[in-house]
């Protein structure tokens, strides 16, 4: 499947912006990003953003990616979203994240080359 828009969940506006660079770079993807889960959660709630795959960071202050994923469990619009865990550390996540609507997982690559890699992967199933 070809995703035309992903929001991304963040809190280090750096990788963002090294995230819309290398999105953009290979896609017209539609690419939005929030640096605070509980507005993220807000904003998947409300409908304001309605995005076809979700990016989510798991080490994140006042909701971390677990706690988002919990949230978004609860809610029947906004649960279906497919998810990528996409963080810099992977220790733990597979015993703590059974959620069905997770499609995989990366731990954010310190490569440019390796990350636009990775989108394609992802955004057109391309290596």
């Amino acid at each position: 499947m070809v995703y035309n828009t992903i929001f991304h969940i963040d809190d280090d506006l750096d990788d963002c912006l090294i995230f819309r660079d290398a999105i953009s770079e290979i896609s017209d993807t539609t690419y939005i990003w929030e640096n605070n889960p509980l507005k993220a959660l807000e904003k998947l709630i409300s409908g304001e953003v309605a995005p076809q795959l979700i990016f989510l960071d798991l080490n994140m202050p006042s909701l971390n990616g677990y706690e988002l994923l919990s949230e978004i469990s609860k809610h029947n619009n906004i649960s279906v979203i497919p998810v990528i865990i996409f963080s810099t550390s992977l220790a733990g996540c597979t015993a703590e994240s059974n959620s069905s609507n997770i499609l995989m997982q990366f731990t954010k690559p310190s490569d440019y080359d390796e990350l636009k890699a990775i989108m394609n992967q992802i955004i057109f199933g391309i290596d």
